[in-house]
Order: structure tokens, then C-alpha cells, then sequence
């Protein structure tokens, strides 16, 4: 597995490039910023399973078009490549058109919600995940019960993806595909996780 990514000359990076390859991610395109540092996301989560996340995106911003083609490597092998919100919109979409190049199945998640995504990214993706806040952004329709998400994720399968796959929260999430729904998933409370590291 690839990590691609940048990260600031920071304690920061430097800690995020051991723990991914500590987990046995290959690190060769995460780049170090030398003008930025590394990005962070703070996560809240209240009792019922909601989560706030504030992000600052730092390094991430500096993922671009070119920055995307010149790692184009990593793709050739690749079977699948995963993108967030969380770099600049213009490499995001480099990566999936390169990736599209490749024959490599695309997966989008579009966190941290943005309800200015440019949503032309749909087009090239494959499979997408998205929360509440997100679904709603790109749909209009705020899946409050599993038969919203089932209208909210036919909507987003007429942008571009083949499946979509919407997290409820506390009501757990579904997944849907061209034709039929492959499964949806009533929520469930985990307790007593001290080991439990990201999300």
C-alpha cells in the first residue's frame, strides 16, 4: 500500500512517515514541505456518535497537478486509489484522471465536507463515501433515515459513481449500487476501545 501525501518538516510529518511505515505503509510519495507544515484534523465525537472535525490543510494545499503526475508511478500496479477533500481539489482530480489512465478503480471521500466541492470529481469516481453533512452538500437531500440515503445515493450514482456508500452516525450506514442496495447497517455502540487510534 502507497501513502501519497505531503507532510511539513515538522514533529508532526515526522511522525506521521513512522507510524505509516511502522504499519507497513510504503512512504517513498509522501513529500516534505519546506514551506508548509503538516496537516491536522481535530476530531470530536459526542455521546451519539456524531463527529465535528476541524482541519487545516497546510501541506495538503500543495498537492497539485503537478505534484500528482510526478508520483503517476505509484498508480501502474495500483488496484484501487483512495482520495479525501483533504488536499487541493485540482491534485485530487489529477490523481483520479491519472488513475482513470491506469484502469485503477477510484474511491472518493469527500471529507471534510465541503459544500463548495466541484462536484465534476463524481464523474471519475467509481465508489464514493460520504456522511451526512456531505451527502447533503452534494445532493440536497439530508438522509436522516436509511430511505433518505437510498434517494440521496441514487442521486449521487447519476453524477459518475457505480457505488455509493452513506455513514449515518448512530444509525450506522449503507451501501448502494446501480441497481440494488448491498447491504445497510443498523449503527452499534463499541465500548472500552483504548487502542482504537483513527478514524
Amino acid at each position: 500500500m502507497y501513502a501519497f501525501d505531503q507532510v511539513g518538516d515538522d514533529l508532526f510529518g515526522e511522525n506521521y512517515l513512522k507510524s505509516f511505515q511502522q504499519d507497513g505503509v510504503d512512504t517513498t510519495h509522501i513529500e516534505i514541505s519546506k514551506e508548509s507544515p503538516t496537516g491536522t484534523a481535530t476530531i470530536i465525537v459526542n455521546g451519539r456518535g456524531e463527529n465535528i472535525i476541524v482541519i487545516t490543510m497546510s501541506a495538503n494545499a500543495e498537492v497539485n497537478e503537478e505534484v500528482a503526475e510526478k508520483h503517476e508511478d505509484a498508480l501502474e500496479d495500483a488496484a484501487i486509489v483512495m482520495i479525501q477533500a483533504e488536499v487541493s481539489p485540482k491534485g485530487n482530480k489529477r490523481i483520479f484522471e491519472l488513475a482513470k489512465d491506469h484502469d485503477v478503480q477510484t474511491f472518493f471521500n469527500p471529507a471534510p465536507g465541503d459544500p463548495n466541492l466541484d462536484k465534476s470529481i463524481l464523474s471519475l469516481t467509481d465508489i464514493i463515501c460520504t456522511n451526512e453533512s456531505e451527502t447533503e452538500f452534494i445532493t440536497g437531500i439530508k438522509p436522516e433515515t436509511v430511505h433518505d440515503a437510498k434517494k440521496a445515493a441514487a442521486e449521487m450514482i447519476t453524477m459518475g459513481p457505480e457505488h455509493a456508500i452513506i455513514t449515518l452516525g448512530a444509525q450506522g450506514s449503507s451501501c448502494f449500487s446501480l441497481q440494488i442496495t448491498l447491504n445497510a447497517r443498523q449503527g452499534f455502540e463499541i465500548c472500552g476501545s483504548p487502542s482504537l487510534i483513527g478514524t
